[in-house]
Protein backbone atom coordinates (compact mmCIF):
# COMPACT_ATOMS: atom_id res chain seq x y z
CA UNK A 1 0.00 0.00 0.00
CA UNK A 2 1.49 3.51 -1.10
CA UNK A 3 1.41 6.20 1.46
CA UNK A 4 0.00 9.05 0.34
CA UNK A 5 -0.82 12.62 1.75
CA UNK A 6 -3.07 15.65 1.36
CA UNK A 7 -2.52 18.95 2.92
CA UNK A 8 -4.09 22.19 2.77
CA UNK A 9 -1.57 25.49 1.62
CA UNK A 10 -1.83 28.22 3.67
CA UNK A 11 0.26 31.43 4.75
CA UNK A 12 -1.26 31.22 8.17
CA UNK A 13 1.30 32.75 10.27
CA UNK A 14 1.28 35.90 7.52
CA UNK A 15 -2.54 35.61 7.77
CA UNK A 16 -3.16 35.61 11.41
CA UNK A 17 -0.45 38.35 12.01
CA UNK A 18 -2.34 40.48 8.97
CA UNK A 19 -6.02 39.64 10.90
CA UNK A 20 -4.92 40.52 14.57
CA UNK A 21 -2.80 43.46 13.32
CA UNK A 22 -4.92 44.87 10.54
CA UNK A 23 -6.25 48.15 12.79
CA UNK A 24 -2.63 49.04 14.33
CA UNK A 25 -0.20 47.56 12.43
CA UNK A 26 0.52 48.14 8.44
CA UNK A 27 4.01 46.67 8.27
CA UNK A 28 3.38 42.97 9.16
CA UNK A 29 4.01 39.99 6.67
CA UNK A 30 2.00 41.45 4.08
CA UNK A 31 0.76 37.82 1.83
CA UNK A 32 -0.76 34.62 2.46
CA UNK A 33 -1.60 31.60 0.42
CA UNK A 34 -4.23 29.25 1.26
CA UNK A 35 -5.27 26.18 -0.70
CA UNK A 36 -5.21 22.32 -0.68
CA UNK A 37 -2.25 20.55 -1.58
CA UNK A 38 -1.71 16.48 -1.53
CA UNK A 39 1.69 14.46 -1.86
CA UNK A 40 1.37 13.76 -5.43
CA UNK A 41 1.32 16.94 -6.22
CA UNK A 42 3.68 18.04 -3.96
CA UNK A 43 6.19 15.87 -6.26
CA UNK A 44 5.24 17.31 -9.22
CA UNK A 45 6.14 21.06 -7.89
CA UNK A 46 9.61 19.89 -6.73
CA UNK A 47 10.29 22.75 -4.48
CA UNK A 48 8.80 25.34 -6.15
CA UNK A 49 6.58 26.85 -3.00
CA UNK A 50 9.82 26.67 -1.04
CA UNK A 51 11.51 28.89 -4.11
CA UNK A 52 8.44 30.82 -3.98
CA UNK A 53 8.95 31.72 -0.14
CA UNK A 54 12.69 32.47 -0.30
CA UNK A 55 11.93 35.01 -3.36
CA UNK A 56 9.95 37.13 -1.35
CA UNK A 57 11.48 36.65 2.21
CA UNK A 58 11.61 39.31 4.47
CA UNK A 59 10.78 40.90 7.98
CA UNK A 60 8.62 43.55 6.59
CA UNK A 61 6.28 43.06 3.85
CA UNK A 62 7.13 39.33 3.24
CA UNK A 63 5.26 36.24 2.00
CA UNK A 64 4.31 33.71 4.54
CA UNK A 65 3.26 30.09 4.21
CA UNK A 66 1.42 27.69 6.05
CA UNK A 67 -0.04 24.17 5.23
CA UNK A 68 -3.17 22.76 6.41
CA UNK A 69 -3.52 18.96 6.47
CA UNK A 70 -7.03 18.30 5.11
CA UNK A 71 -8.39 15.04 4.50
CA UNK A 72 -11.54 16.13 2.34
CA UNK A 73 -10.46 15.25 -1.27
CA UNK A 74 -10.03 10.92 -1.91
CA UNK A 75 -8.94 10.48 1.67
CA UNK A 76 -5.30 11.53 0.39
CA UNK A 77 -4.79 12.63 4.22
CA UNK A 78 -4.56 9.95 6.75
CA UNK A 79 -1.82 11.35 8.60
CA UNK A 80 -3.18 12.19 11.84
CA UNK A 81 -0.33 14.89 13.03
CA UNK A 82 2.25 17.36 11.06
CA UNK A 83 4.73 15.46 12.15
CA UNK A 84 3.35 12.17 10.40
CA UNK A 85 2.81 14.12 7.63
CA UNK A 86 6.00 16.13 6.71
CA UNK A 87 7.90 12.26 7.83
CA UNK A 88 5.73 11.10 4.65
CA UNK A 89 6.58 14.06 2.49
CA UNK A 90 10.53 13.86 3.53
CA UNK A 91 10.59 10.11 3.59
CA UNK A 92 8.22 8.53 0.49
CA UNK A 93 6.47 11.05 -1.51
CA UNK A 94 8.29 13.01 -3.31
CA UNK A 95 11.42 11.63 -0.53
CA UNK A 96 15.01 12.26 -0.90
CA UNK A 97 14.92 14.69 2.16
CA UNK A 98 12.60 17.06 0.67
CA UNK A 99 10.98 19.78 3.58
CA UNK A 100 8.94 22.09 3.08
CA UNK A 101 9.73 25.35 4.67
CA UNK A 102 6.84 26.86 5.63
CA UNK A 103 5.09 24.97 9.05
CA UNK A 104 2.12 22.83 8.86
CA UNK A 105 -1.25 23.06 10.83
CA UNK A 106 -3.35 20.59 12.51
CA UNK A 107 -5.94 18.56 10.03
CA UNK A 108 -8.49 20.99 8.98
CA UNK A 109 -11.72 21.08 7.07
CA UNK A 110 -12.36 23.29 4.12
CA UNK A 111 -15.58 22.49 3.04
CA UNK A 112 -19.04 21.47 4.67
CA UNK A 113 -20.86 21.63 7.87
CA UNK A 114 -17.79 22.00 9.48
CA UNK A 115 -15.55 23.97 7.61
CA UNK A 116 -12.92 26.01 9.34
CA UNK A 117 -14.29 30.05 10.14
CA UNK A 118 -11.07 30.55 7.91
CA UNK A 119 -11.87 28.74 5.13
CA UNK A 120 -15.50 30.60 5.43
CA UNK A 121 -14.24 33.81 5.51
CA UNK A 122 -11.78 33.43 2.48
CA UNK A 123 -14.43 31.95 0.28
CA UNK A 124 -17.02 34.65 0.85
CA UNK A 125 -14.44 36.62 -0.27
CA UNK A 126 -13.47 35.33 -3.68
CA UNK A 127 -15.12 33.55 -5.64
CA UNK A 128 -14.61 30.26 -6.70
CA UNK A 129 -11.98 30.58 -10.18
CA UNK A 130 -14.08 27.37 -11.53
CA UNK A 131 -17.08 29.21 -11.99
CA UNK A 132 -19.96 27.58 -10.24
CA UNK A 133 -19.48 24.62 -8.78
CA UNK A 134 -22.66 21.87 -8.91
CA UNK A 135 -23.11 18.49 -7.57
CA UNK A 136 -22.73 16.75 -10.82
CA UNK A 137 -18.79 17.91 -10.83
CA UNK A 138 -18.28 14.89 -8.68
CA UNK A 139 -20.39 12.40 -10.20
CA UNK A 140 -17.16 10.39 -10.41
CA UNK A 141 -15.72 11.18 -7.18
CA UNK A 142 -17.31 10.11 -3.21
CA UNK A 143 -17.89 13.35 -2.07
CA UNK A 144 -16.65 13.75 1.74
CA UNK A 145 -18.47 16.83 2.64
CA UNK A 146 -22.05 18.25 3.06
CA UNK A 147 -23.80 20.81 2.03
CA UNK A 148 -21.86 21.13 -1.28
CA UNK A 149 -21.55 24.84 -1.86
CA UNK A 150 -20.69 26.98 -5.44
CA UNK A 151 -17.81 28.41 -3.75
CA UNK A 152 -15.97 25.40 -2.21
CA UNK A 153 -12.78 24.38 -2.39
CA UNK A 154 -12.88 22.35 -5.03
CA UNK A 155 -9.30 20.20 -4.88
CA UNK A 156 -6.02 20.10 -3.44
CA UNK A 157 -3.58 23.39 -3.77
CA UNK A 158 -6.33 25.83 -4.53
CA UNK A 159 -4.31 28.83 -3.10
CA UNK A 160 -5.17 33.02 -2.13
CA UNK A 161 -3.79 35.39 -2.00
CA UNK A 162 -4.10 37.61 0.99
CA UNK A 163 -2.31 40.94 1.80
CA UNK A 164 -1.07 42.74 4.90
CA UNK A 165 -4.33 44.02 6.52
CA UNK A 166 -5.65 40.21 6.16
CA UNK A 167 -8.12 41.12 3.19
CA UNK A 168 -7.95 37.86 0.29
CA UNK A 169 -7.16 39.13 -3.00
CA UNK A 170 -7.27 36.58 -5.41
CA UNK A 171 -8.43 32.71 -5.42
CA UNK A 172 -6.06 30.63 -7.36
CA UNK A 173 -7.21 26.80 -9.44
CA UNK A 174 -5.52 24.35 -8.12
CA UNK A 175 -3.05 22.81 -11.01
CA UNK A 176 -2.05 27.26 -11.30
CA UNK A 177 1.85 26.51 -11.02
CA UNK A 178 3.07 29.11 -8.10
CA UNK A 179 5.59 31.11 -10.25
CA UNK A 180 2.39 32.23 -12.02
CA UNK A 181 1.44 33.72 -8.73
CA UNK A 182 4.49 36.00 -9.30
CA UNK A 183 3.41 39.42 -10.16
CA UNK A 184 0.10 39.50 -7.63
CA UNK A 185 2.38 39.13 -5.12
CA UNK A 186 4.59 41.87 -6.42
CA UNK A 187 1.51 43.87 -6.48
CA UNK A 188 0.45 42.87 -2.92
CA UNK A 189 4.32 43.55 -1.50
CA UNK A 190 4.14 46.52 -2.75
CA UNK A 191 0.72 48.17 -1.91
CA UNK A 192 2.46 46.77 2.21
CA UNK A 193 5.99 48.46 1.46
CA UNK A 194 3.95 51.82 1.03
CA UNK A 195 1.54 51.58 3.77
CA UNK A 196 4.82 51.04 5.85
CA UNK A 197 6.19 53.65 4.84
CA UNK A 198 2.85 55.96 5.12
CA UNK A 199 2.82 54.81 9.01
CA UNK A 200 6.59 55.29 9.51
CA UNK A 201 6.14 58.85 8.40
CA UNK A 202 3.22 59.77 10.22
CA UNK A 203 1.41 59.80 6.59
Amino acid sequence: MKPSASFSLLVMISLYISLSKAQDNMSGPCTAIAGSINEFQLEDLDGKLNALKERFKSDRCGLEIVGFPCNQFKLHEPGDTATEIRNCVKYVRPGGGFEPNFPLMKKTEVNGIKEHPLYTFLKTSCPSPDGVIREDRYKDVRVLWSPIKSDDISWNFEKFLIDHRGKPVRRYKPRLFPERMVQDIDSVINCCKSAAYCQKEGL
